[in-house]
């Protein structure tokens, strides 16, 4: 069997930008069954940070799509099924995409001090821009879907287009604009005609608009509502036939400044009114990532956007990502199926052997080392005297002294040991032995352990949960007091830095067979023989994960918003060196959920700079933010609170465990206030302290 050579992964965002027939080969239908209403009737809104598989799902729509997958069921004889349900399969769809159609140049058009009145005629020229494009995809699809009968049978009638043109030129919302058109072919011409005219004037190939398109231009949303109704009452397509209308990257409406940016914005507006129109003749997708869909969603007239009413959300980041129950977690399942696709894509045909006894995740990576396993990696040869790991103060009797030295030499173990024969210490234990004797056992105002009891004759004296909280706490003292860096690998490491994101996955798994290759072209180099190493190297892995880290540090740093990645970044990074001072210094372990932290709803409303800056760093995936179930029962309903943690893949950057155990920490919002206040990311201006409930004016 011949080794894997080539990076299958090189690519990372290969589904957006392939041919059809190889999007077969790279998709992963995994999340289809789990989306269900994004391909029945109405308006849904697909949303999730960069990178989640919001266009990779998109695509779907497309009818080369389909017949792609037609064709790679005929050639290689497999079952290689549609993943759509054969029963949601009655549908034509159409699309456009605002980051590579070039429909926001014409804010580029726009005067150097736009009026009012000129901002109003600029929106009403997008809306018809986006009208005809949508027009002119539609009728592409349709007329492709009728040279593909063998896959599509009798979802279009050909013979009905005469009828289907005569009955839509007629219609008043074009304004005179199609009246000449006879024939399907005239149609085309006519649309993709006006939509060359528009392109020439955002490329300032011409200086003025046709003056023929500034008279006719139509109303967002009607215009298209009318051709899907005069397609049906033609018989181009059935009354039941669904028609989809994509409009992919919204966010392209939210990096604008100054007067682009009050443009977008009506644009945004105008867009949100033919969602809200619920206009069941089409049914509208979005694609957006989340700081573009959160907050206000204003129409013309001050009506907001319901979700449940005027859309369906399908958030792609809370479907991924993981609870306490693993057992409903789709994300492992999901990044397994893609590493088998990207894999499986990249051997050859032919290759019958290595296609049946193809690579799998959990083959390449390996199991993920528990925190016993990783101390004697990352602590080879732990030192003789316990002190050195374990700081113990002079408050510690002779008796307790000799217990605990006791468990680190190993005397003193488990009935069941966790740390391998061969290793001489167990720091681990005996640290977690100091912070249980550091800690009143629950009784407030008690003393410590250590100093209202003798040790204790059974070991380990604490529960498992209690341990299972700690311990990733205690292997992060440890590795620092030997001077060591905390390191990440194996599959289950893994999945919980990619933070349910399938593109942080992938770069992972680029990295790390980058970084294999490597390490096999040095052993040819060598003259050693290389097989096939499964799992890799554990060092391999973790040089690639520091590397994947230290990277996305860089690339949240430039991306946009308000404020821009490098003022939020400059708030994560007080936040993650003060959530890691704190995790140091606690010694008794009190907080080993301190890797994140809680407030209240009222503390975000007492300042909303804080607020802004904290929605804009979770909308861009910098931090992560989910309901905080909290055990304090007088603020469950009255004031309930969200916690935020760093993106999980920033954790070995910022050296802190990436799992999130226990309550995270209860802080006043002041202090997190403090830490915006001193990275420069908010300018509070003064605290009125007259209330019980603090506000910072900003």
């Amino acid at each position: 069997m011949k080794p894997y050579d080539a990076n299958p992964f090189h690519e990372i965002y290969v589904t957006d930008s392939i041919a059809a027939d190889d999007f077969v080969r790279y998709f992963s239908p995994f999340l289809v069954p789990h989306l269900p209403e994004l391909f029945r009737e109405g308006n849904v809104v697909l949303k999730g940070t960069q990178g989640s598989g919001k266009s990779m799902l998109l695509k779907l729509f497309l009818p080369e799509t389909r017949v792609a997958y037609a064709n790679a069921r005929r050639e290689s004889g497999d079952i290689v099924e549609f993943p759509i349900p054969a029963e949601l399969r009655n549908f034509v769809a159409a699309g456009v995409n605002l980051s590579k159609s070039g429909l926001m140049d014409i804010a580029q058009v726009l005067p150097p001090a736009p009026t009012v009145a000129d901002l109003d005629e600029f929106i009403a020229l997008f809306c018809d821009f986006l009208n005809y494009w949508l027009l002119r995809d539609l009728l592409i699809s349709v007329h492709y879907i009728t040279r593909h009968p063998e896959v599509f049978r009798s979802l279009i009638k050909a013979e009905a287009f005469e009828d289907f043109v005569e009955k839509l030129r007629g219609q008043d919302c074009w304004f005179g604009y199609l009246r000449r058109c006879k024939t399907f072919a005239q149609l085309y011409a006519r649309v993709n005609a006006r939509i060359t005219a528009y392109r020439n004037w955002t490329a300032r190939n011409v200086r003025t608009l046709d003056p023929r398109i500034v008279r006719t231009k139509t109303v967002i949303g009607e215009p298209l509502s009318r051709t899907v109704a005069c397609m049906k009452t033609s018989g181009v397509i059935a009354s039941r036939t669904l028609v989809f209308l994509r409009i992919d990257q919204i966010e392209e409406l939210w990096h604008r400044e100054g007067y682009q940016a009050e443009f977008a914005q009506g644009v945004r507006r105008v867009i949100n009114r033919v969602v809200g129109n619920r206009d069941l003749r089409v049914s509208f997708r979005m694609g957006t990532r989340r700081y573009a869909w959160s907050g206000e969603l204003a129409m013309p007239g001050g009506r907001q956007l319901e979700e449940g009413r005027d859309y369906l959300l399908a958030d792609l980041d809370e479907r991924l990502r993981r609870r306490e129950d693993r057992s409903g977690w789709l994300f492992d399942g999901f990044a397994a199926d893609v590493f088998d696709h990207r894999v499986l894509a990249n051997v050859q045909e032919t290759d019958i052997p290595l296609r049946a006894t193809r690579l799998r995740l959990n083959t390449y990576f390996g199991p993920s080392p528990t925190p016993h396993e990783l101390i004697e990696k990352l602590i080879v040869k732990p030192p003789e005297d316990p002190h050195k790991l374990l700081k113990l103060d002079d408050r510690w009797s002779s008796e307790w002294r000799g217990y605990i030295s006791g468990v680190y030499n190993r005397e003193t173990d488990r009935r069941i040991p966790k740390a391998t024969r061969e290793y001489p210490k167990n720091p681990l234990d005996a640290l977690l032995t100091v912070a249980w004797g550091l800690q009143t056992g629950g009784i407030s105002g008690a003393p410590e352990r250590r100093s209202r009891m003798s040790p204790p004759q059974k070991f380990p004296p604490w529960t498992q949960w209690w341990e299972k909280e700690r311990l990733m706490q205690a292997v992060m003292q440890l590795v620092v007091r030997h001077q060591q860096n905390l390191c990440w690998w194996g599959t289950n490491k893994l999945l919980a830095l990619s933070a349910s994101n399938i593109t942080l996955f992938l770069r992972i798994c680029r990295e790390v067979w980058d970084q294999w290759l490597r390490l096999k072209d040095r052993a040819r180099a060598g003259g050693r023989s290389v097989g096939i190493e499964w799992p890799v190297p554990w060092k391999t892995q973790s040089i690639a994960i520091q590397a994947v880290s230290d990277n996305a540090y860089r690339s949240f740093s430039k991306q946009p918003g308000r404020p821009a990645g490098d003022v939020r970044m400059a708030f994560v990074d007080a936040l993650g060196a003060w959530l890691r001072t704190l995790m140091l210094k606690d010694v008794k372990m009190s907080y080993p959920g301190g890797n994140g932290f809680s407030l209240r709803e009222s503390d975000l409303t007492s300042s909303p700079e804080l607020k802004r800056l904290l929605q804009e760093a979770v909308a861009w995936g910098d931090l992560y933010e989910v309901q905080h179930t909290t055990k304090l029962t007088q603020e469950k309903h009255r004031d309930p609170r969200r916690k935020y943690y760093l993106n999980p893949i920033l954790s070995p950057h910022f050296q802190v465990p990436e799992a999130h155990t226990k309550e995270p920490r209860y802080e006043p919002v002041q202090t997190i206030i403090s830490l915006a206040t001193r990275a420069k990311a908010i300018v509070p201006r003064r605290l009125k302290s007259s209330s019980s409930n603090p506000k910072w004016e900003v």
